[in-house]
């Protein structure tokens, strides 16, 4: 006998969206300034909606744009957070994704919820813009369009990172938007090979916050708080996790530098000219290369609480200190030290502000939660697991 195939699709998601469309959302969106263009897919085929992804409210944004249930491809980390996760299956269906690596039972269940009828929302870019511009996009979008053979629609969210930019710790006050910028039959692309079709789909949903159309402020208070996030490093000393942050100032105790953080998003101060995020995210990350070449015993030393994920559940193991270092990651935990080296890690992520991810072989995946202080060095860790590797 045939096995009976999972129902993906449900009636009570059809429910839950339309109390949220004309009830929830609209004060939701109205609270953060957001309007969204309207774009009817009733009595159409599924659709595969491609998006950037500028803040961890973009779901919610593109939901209220469309008049069905969509289904988002979403970290499987909100599969193992509890009730949280089982309130969210229950209502939404998300389709589980690791950040770094490929899954083919994301894609068995992609497939099925289209079969079904349901139109899936991926955020291409995978994870959220950190200085404001659109990050490369794996290669593995355009093969998933390929599979799918379905139509794809490009949705664009404008001015939603500078109202509430991932590294901040109080959102700003002013306009965003979104829209959907094209709509491409399977016909159209049918024949296009992967990599002009990936090409593709990052040029229509490239964004750059600093390069929109019109310039608009974004008020607040604390405006550069949480900015030593991005920017761990002294823009002009180069002198590494110096940075502190209040209300709108962002200061080095090495050289003394004292900028601003302006309404419209940009860094000035009187020894520096004004800097968008996006040009001093990559000068900091560049010099902090040059420090790492300079000093092959540099070590990284950060502190938190530690957890084991699985499919649908996280295992506190305790409190961890982790150094990170030239030849290895060094992890303690009580009185339990492991090391592991970078051949080891078959990938790692950064989910929200303050919590990393590692990938091992033959290993549960780790979850390594920071507190605000530590989660400042969490960009460091990054770059430093990016860098070593490639210099041995």
């Amino acid at each position: 006998m045939k096995s009976k195939k999972k129902k993906e699709v449900l009636f009570r998601h059809k429910v839950i969206k339309w109390f949220l469309l004309h009830f929830v959302g609209p004060i939701y969106v109205r609270i953060f300034g957001f309007r969204g263009h309207r774009y009817s897919l009733k009595h159409k085929e599924p659709h595969l909606i491609l998006a950037n992804h500028m803040s961890g409210h973009d779901p919610i944004f593109i939901g209220m744009a469309f008049d069905v249930p969509l289904y988002y491809v979403s970290t499987e980390m909100i599969m193992n957070a509890g009730f949280t996760s089982h309130l969210l299956r229950y209502s939404f269906n998300p389709i589980p994704k690791s950040k770094v690596l490929p899954d083919i039972a994301t894609i068995t269940q992609i497939k099925r919820v289209m079969d079904q009828g349901g139109s899936v929302v991926v955020f291409v870019e995978g994870n959220l813009s950190i200085n404001g511009a659109t990050a490369e996009i794996p290669l593995a979008i355009g093969k998933l369009a390929k599979f799918l053979k379905r139509p794809l629609l490009f949705y664009t969210l404008h001015g939603v990172y500078l109202s509430n930019p991932r590294w901040a710790t109080t959102r700003k006050h002013g306009p965003s938007w979104g829209s959907v910028t094209d709509i491409m039959p399977y016909s159209d692309y049918q024949n296009m090979p992967v990599e002009t079709l990936n090409n593709l789909i990052a040029k229509k949903i490239a964004l750059n916050a600093y390069k929109e159309p019109k310039i608009y402020a974004y008020r607040g208070k604390k405006l550069a708080e949480g900015l030593e996030r991005l920017l761990f490093a002294c823009p002009q000393c180069h002198s590494i996790n110096t940075i502190m942050t209040k209300n709108d100032h962002y200061y080095c105790s090495s050289c003394g530098l004292d900028a601003t953080y302006d309404e419209h998003g940009y860094l000035q101060a009187p020894s520096m000219k004004r800097q968008d995020l996006v040009t001093l995210d990559h000068q900091v990350k560049f010099a902090y290369q040059e420090t790492l070449l300079n000093n092959k015993t540099y070590t990284l030393k950060v502190e938190g609480t530690l957890f084991y994920t699985y499919e649908r559940h996280r295992r506190k193991q305790g409190n961890f200190h982790l150094s990170v270092r030239q030849e290895a990651l060094h992890l303690v935990i009580g009185n339990n030290e492991q090391s592991f080296s970078y051949e080891t890690l078959l990938g790692y992520a950064i989910q929200g502000k303050n919590k990393f991810i590692l990938y091992l072989k033959n290993q549960p995946t780790i979850l390594l939660i920071f507190d605000e202080k530590t989660s400042r060095k969490i960009q460091s860790i990054k770059i430093i697991i990016q860098f070593y590797p490639n210099t041995k």
